[in-house]
């Protein structure tokens, strides 16, 4: 999703977490793993 668009998706889906990775594209676990992984195990728990 463009980045643009995060607030109107996230106006409209209850208890949505967005975290916003600057630079980061279709592949953020594999760019920026030190970011992606520990919000992928806080949500897991």
């Amino acid at each position: 999703m463009p980045y643009k668009l995060h607030e109107k998706v996230i106006d409209n889906i209850p208890n949505i977490k967005f975290y916003g990775i600057d630079g980061a594209g279709h592949a953020s676990p594999y760019e920026f793993p030190e970011k992606v992984n520990p919000i992928l195990i806080d949500f897991f728990k």
